[in-house]
């Protein structure tokens, strides 16, 4: 028999535990089970697949780019945790790139509307962005490229599906005015008022690329990794064919410039050396990364460590980010699994956080594609130390 007292008790405890069970549930929460790592969670995040996520070069600002035509910007307080959107701009057709300005100002963002665009993150309202590029198909992927000496000599440079590598000067510009024109007519009519400085016409479509001045690393369709040197872009330093034998998906140039790591739709990585050196173990390997069992699933972006150069961190379509460590061939962290792959990835100017997007990333087809199930997100991860001690 069970006293009235302790059955009353017994009551409001099970009440108790009920509610703090729906507390750990809320999207909102950092306990969420959809959020295994316990890490913070950007408010308001975009309603469609993230493709491209980058921070400010000195700031703690991110912006986004998504399938849902927006781009947006994002405030986080590193103290609290806490976050705002502090900017968001309505495309014509999905985002596939943005970049920040070098001064932190703009964001540059380019996709499948071909052309690419400067937006001033203080015109929150309405804004309307400049113009500094085209192509005649989707742009995949553009740059900022400088010398750090002189700002006039920064160029933008974009990639496309039209096998395209063209550098820009900032300095031409044109307004952007959606509702006057048709999509049509865009890149004619920009080409009236806006020349590339210089046109590379490639073997195949590019993927990925990545600039570590005065280097610039581009991943094609051909599984090829073609460098150029940004000071003479007539002939390419290094043209290869990397170890891995499928689709190549990300590439990421080491911070000082000696090679890159190159990733795949076969969940593995490769890291390449400009020149190997077997006296000083200097020679490309590569290893198999992102698999589940008898499952493997793509790497969908790679970044190096800002203040420490050897540790590379790995996004996946399996839904877990790795840290490695290149010289010591070695992981380092391994994340706990998201509901959702890993879209991409970038550390903050600092090194202090890591941001990762979770959202489909189409590996299934549509007829995978739960819209109602399957809500973008965006975390925040704050490393222990500069150097993630695990």
């Amino acid at each position: 028999y069970v006293s009235q007292p302790s059955f009353t008790f017994s009551l409001q405890l099970y009440l108790l535990m009920s509610l703090f069970n729906d507390w750990k549930s809320s999207p909102s929460n950092k306990s969420s089970t959809q959020n295994p790592n316990d890490d913070i969670i950007i408010c308001d995040p975009p309603n469609d697949s993230i493709q491209a996520l980058q921070w400010s070069p000195n700031a703690n600002l991110f912006a986004c780019g998504s399938w849902d035509c927006t781009v947006n910007a994002y405030s986080l307080d590193s103290e609290t945790g806490s976050s705002s959107k502090i900017f968001e701009s309505l495309n014509d057709a999905p985002v596939l790139d943005v970049r920040w300005t070098l001064n932190g100002d703009g964001i540059l963002s380019a996709g499948c509307d071909k052309i690419i665009k400067l937006w001033n993150v203080s015109q929150s309202a309405a804004p309307v962005p400049l113009v500094l590029g085209y192509h005649e198909q989707p742009i995949r992927k553009i740059a900022i490229c400088s010398d750090g000496t002189r700002s006039t000599s920064t160029q933008i440079i974009s990639a496309g599906w039209d096998k395209q590598l063209r550098f820009w000067d900032p300095q031409q510009t044109a307004a952007y005015h959606p509702h006057t024109h048709s999509a049509s007519n865009t890149q004619s009519m920009y080409a009236s008022h806006i020349k590339a400085t210089h046109m590379i016409s490639l073997n195949e479509r590019v993927y990925d690329l990545d600039l570590q001045y005065p280097l610039l690393f581009l991943a094609l369709a051909n599984k090829k990794v073609i460098v150029f040197d940004v000071r003479n872009t007539h002939t390419p330093v290094k043209e290869c064919v990397t170890l891995l034998k499928h689709q190549l998906r990300c590439i990421a140039a080491m911070p000082d410039g000696n090679g890159f790591a190159v990733g795949s739709v076969e969940g593995r990585c490769a890291i390449h050396y400009m020149k190997e050196d077997s006296e000083k173990r200097i020679k490309n390997f590569a290893f198999k990364c992102h698999r589940q069992q008898q499952n493997v699933y793509a790497v969908n972006a790679l970044r190096f460590h800002v203040a420490q150069p050897s540790t590379l961190a790995s996004a996946g379509g399996d839904g877990t980010v790795y840290f490695w460590d290149k010289d010591k061939k070695q992981k380092q962290k391994e994340f706990k699994r998201m509901h959702l792959p890993v879209t991409d990835c970038d550390f903050s100017f600092d090194g202090q956080f890591l941001a990762y997007s979770v959202s489909y990333d189409w590996s299934k087809g549509i007829e995978h594609f739960r819209p109602k199930l399957q809500k973008p997100q965006i975390f925040v991860h704050k490393l222990q130390s500069k150097t993630e001690n695990v």
